[in-house]
């Protein structure tokens, strides 16, 4: 801890009140955050985080080697089952940070009020504020799940590299005139060098995205006293500099060490120094990172102000505007530098990254520094004398605000999504199946319940995008030797209708995600979650029965966006095929069960219920038909197709009035409907085409 004074400031001991209260901030926080922990895996990368870390394997680029030792050490030393023991490493994870941040808040406080009498509201304040970012809901959610911990971490090592970059500063500036070697603090340097380098070894992109606002918090002792050392000093401390450093980097020893071991993960093919430098460097990603465009650039800058505003609300940012220029006006120097680390992470960020609108799993884990680091411009506010006594009240009553406006979103404890999802697509496979997943994170939700518990070890689940990738089926085929691969690249849809007519007596199958329509009789056979593929074995049973739904029902409506589109989107999809499937053959009970599946796990889509209503008028049944109709307009109100048929349904069942009232609802949306005004005619109610 830093203690500041006019005159002179130490890199000290904190003392022991504040250290308790420092103690009973992080377990406040961590029983917070443990009592709305996942039960098992966020259907985000958790599982592979808490796969890898049960395994020590290879994670996806750029390899996270300390994340998984640290979570091979929570798996060994923890309580509970493997996907909890991580979950709970990234809650402490969290709680850590709460700590850092308000040892940092009682730092920058001694900058306005560095006598001994204010330590006790000093310490207060901090306390108060670190309870604060540690209700900001996107650290908190992240604190919940294990791929969150990888973030968590991240924030950790940031927050103690600051604290290390003040402690040199202040050294710096109370450095006697003429004392020989740079303005700077070696021990407190050292420290920031070796948490940078377990930062590149946690996250890199994270971490290198901080270095110039600590640079600039560094250097302000040099500036501002006009001291100039000699190069000679400089370079012998950038060599004591650079052993703490590489030691951190190390770590990065571990991915081709665990490569080639006979581990049933991992990424790439870092054995040789290329293949490590390119899992590193993250160069799979290239091409979906590349082609960055300004107004690509502008949308992910306007993802993150929302995400601000949803977390920190309208309140708690004016607060931090107001602290900000505070800080700003009376130590520029040090507001610049402090600034500078989060809004540097929220452009390089805006800069690399190229994802849709909703794309909250590449932008909201990397905000967890820029939440933070906004968040230390609360010290601002302690440069108001007379509001010192009442800033910690303020701030509890803050955090209380928080917390209940964030509870839905990161209360956790009934995030069964994930689980729920990978044991569905296990059963939807028939013995022996060979799954290939849409994507790398639906091929991660298996990895638990088929790795740790030895759930269904006779599917092999494949990421269909990875295939063409020869150290993938190298690895894959050390798993499965009975695997047959084409000789070149089809695509991986073309490598799954080869493997298969390779292996007919074997089923392969896809899950389900963007594929061309399998009504057609010969296409793909629906089964669950999955699809088989033509020439596999016919599949027996239904099973649809046997899925665990929970998840669905309760985490839909307050799901964040990663979620839906990874799970519930995924469901809707298993429905719709199977009921496109069933129409094809002409058994339209099934269909019409289907559709309905489908229209209520994707709200706002109206066609489910638009061809379940379709078939039940084919079949005669005119009530049934209306009542799906009437779903559909209320899912789409303006879809002008939903009011004619329902229309259609009420004229059928004798009312009329209610059909002419559908009939004009659909030509307000769609003046030239044919079919509202053909129903406008059976009913009398036109003249001349018009109603």
């Amino acid at each position: 801890m830093i203690r500041s004074a006019r005159g002179g400031t130490r890199l000290i001991r904190p003392g022991r009140r504040l250290a308790l209260g420092l103690g009973c901030l992080y377990l406040a926080v961590f029983a917070l955050y443990l009592h709305t922990l996942s039960p098992a895996f966020h259907p985000d990368d958790s599982a592979e985080t808490q796969a890898c870390a049960a395994t020590v394997s290879v994670q996806h680029p750029p390899g996270y080697p300390l994340p998984t030792l640290l979570g091979r050490l929570a798996v060994v030393l923890g309580p509970g089952p493997v996907p909890f023991d991580v979950n709970v490493l990234a809650a402490s994870l969290g709680a850590l940070c709460a700590v850092e941040a308000a040892g940092l808040l009682y730092v920058l406080a001694g900058e306005f009020a560095p006598w001994a009498a204010q330590a006790g509201t000093r310490a207060a304040f901090a306390l108060a504020g670190g309870a604060v970012l540690a209700a900001v809901g996107g650290p908190w959610s992240q604190a919940t799940i294990a791929k969150g911990g990888i973030y968590a971490l991240n924030l950790a090592l940031t927050l103690g590299i600051l604290l290390a970059a003040l402690g040199s500063r202040d050294e710096g500036l109370t450095r006697p005139e003429g004392a020989p070697g740079p303005a700077a603090d070696p021990r407190a340097l050292g420290l920031a060098a070796l948490l940078l380098g377990l930062g590149l070894a946690a996250h890199w992109p994270s971490q290198v995205a901080v270095v110039p606002g600590c640079a600039l918090v560094l250097a302000e002792p040099g500036f501002r006293r006009g001291v100039r050392t000699a190069p000679r000093a400089w370079a012998g401390l950038a060599w004591r500099l650079a052993l703490p450093l590489l030691a951190g980097l190390a770590l990065y020893l571990v991915v081709p060490l665990r490569s080639g071991a006979a581990v049933p993960l991992g990424w790439g093919d870092p054995r040789s120094l290329a293949g490590l430098a390119a899992l590193v460097a993250r160069r799979q990603y290239a091409a979906a990172e590349s082609g960055k465009t300004l107004g690509s650039f502008f949308a992910v800058l306007g993802r993150e102000a929302r995400d601000l505003a949803a977390d920190w609300t309208w309140p708690g940012l004016a607060a931090l505007a107001g602290g900000w220029a505070l800080l700003l006006r009376r130590r520029p120097w040090l507001a610049c530098g402090l600034l500078l680390v989060p809004l540097g992470l929220g452009l390089a960020v805006a800069a690399g990254s190229k994802p849709p609108a909703d794309s909250v799993w590449v932008v909201d884990p990397y905000l967890l520094p820029l939440e933070a680091g906004l968040g230390l411009g609360l010290a601002g506010w302690f440069a108001v004398p007379r509001a010192r006594r009442f800033l910690p009240g303020l701030l509890v009553l803050g955090a209380l605000g928080l917390a209940l406006r964030q509870w839905p979103r990161c209360d956790r404890r009934d995030d069964t999504l994930g689980w729920d999802y990978a044991r569905n697509l296990l059963a939807s496979a028939p013995a022996g199946c060979v799954v290939l997943a849409v994507d790398d994170a639906a091929a991660a939700c298996p990895l638990v319940p088929r790795l740790l518990y030895r759930e269904r070890p006779d599917v092999t689940v494949l990421a269909a995008g990875l295939c063409d990738e020869p150290w993938y089926r190298e690895r894959a085929s050390r798993a499965d030797p009975g695997l047959r691969w084409p000789a070149r690249a089809l695509g991986p849809y073309g490598d799954m209708a080869w493997m298969a007519r390779a292996e007919p007596g074997r089923p392969f199958a896809w899950s389900v995600g963007p594929l061309p329509d399998p009504a057609d009789p010969g296409a793909l056979r629906p089964r669950g979650l999955l699809l088989l593929a033509a020439g596999s074995p016919a599949p027996t049973g239904d099973p649809w029965p046997a899925f665990a739904l929970r998840g669905i029902r309760r985490g839909w409506a307050t799901a964040d966006p990663l979620t839906r589109r990874l799970v519930l989107e995924r469901y809707a999809d298993a429905a719709w095929l199977a009921a496109r499937w069933a129409e094809a053959r002409g058994r339209d009970a099934e269909a019409v069960r289907d559709y309905v599946r489908a229209g209520i796990l994707a709200p706002g889509r109206d066609e489910p219920w638009l061809k379940g209503g379709a078939l039940l008028w084919r079949g005669g049944d005119a009530r049934g038909a209306e009542g799906l109709w009437k779903r559909a307009a209320r899912e789409a109100p303006g879809d002008a197709a939903a009011w004619a048929d329902l229309g259609l349904a009420q004229w059928r069942r004798g009312a009329p009035d209610l059909a002419l009232a559908s009939a004009r609802r659909a030509l307000a949306d769609a003046p030239g409907s044919p079919e509202a005004l053909g129903l406008l005619r059976a009913l009398g109610a036109t003249k001349g085409g018009r109603p």
